[in-house]
């Protein structure tokens, strides 16, 4: 994948936050639809491409000589990425419930855009380190992870509309973005990529998890079921 191609990329992922409060279809239709469905293609990509990638991984940091008085360590590191992430939203609910007064709220909000444009910025970087990968790996990578950020956008966009229009979606564009360069200008070991993949993938978890698996009575499970079949489907055949 050329260098052009892969910033084309990062910049139309960083589009989708800029823009994804804006698109209309998904208020003229119930949310819970969209966010179920896009939760099943997100959902499908972990268990069908990221898992087995980490699996292979394993063998990586073996070799490496890394963690090797660990089994396993791989998932490990991905139980760690969860641990942080969920950590990092654990802080931000307890700060909301300590401190009710208005004045606290925006206090709240830059914990949550904190650990996203951490978690950005990680996946931008991942991004321009799959060059190797073929186009259609590419794909269904961008497809999974545009999924994920229209539905995180419309949660931070529930929980704090204006401050995420005014600025949230600018700086989680822009971390996309940030990660991507310091991908472009940095090279680092296969063992590396795959600490780096293990951990943003327990996020990735994490947040499927959260925000992409509704409460039950605003889930729509045919939604869900259509967007993880037909993409395992994608994924089974590629």
């Amino acid at each position: 994948m050329s260098i052009a191609l892969s910033f084309s990329l990062a910049a139309l992922l960083a589009v989708i936050h800029i823009w994804a409060y804006k698109w209309t279809f998904f208020h003229n239709a119930p949310k819970n639809i969209w966010l179920s469905f896009g939760g099943g293609i997100s959902v499908s990509y972990v268990f069908l491409d990221i898992l087995p990638e980490l699996h292979e991984g394993q063998h990586v940091l073996e070799n490496a000589n890394i963690l090797s008085f660990l089994e396993d360590h791989v998932f490990l590191l991905s139980l760690s990425g969860l641990i942080f992430f969920y950590g990092l939203e654990k802080l931000a609910i307890k700060s909301q419930s300590e401190h009710e007064r208005e004045d606290y709220y925006p206090h709240v909000f830059w914990i949550h855009l904190l650990s996203f444009a951490i978690y950005n910025m990680m996946l931008g970087y991942i991004l321009h380190h799959r060059e190797e990968q073929s186009y259609q790996k590419i794909f269904f990578f961008i497809l999974a992870i545009a999924a994920h950020f229209i539905v995180n956008d419309f949660g931070f966009q529930k929980k704090f509309r204006n401050l995420y229009v005014s600025k949230g979606r600018w700086i989680l564009a822009l971390s996309i973005l940030c990660g991507w360069m310091a991908g472009a200008l940095t090279k680092i070991s296969q063992s590396s990529f795959v600490i780096l993949l293990a951990f943003i993938s327990g996020g990735i978890i994490l947040n499927v998890l959260k925000e992409e698996l509704p409460e039950e009575k605003e889930s729509r499970f045919r939604a869900f079921l259509l967007g993880a079949t037909l993409n395992s489907i994608a994924l089974l055949s590629t």
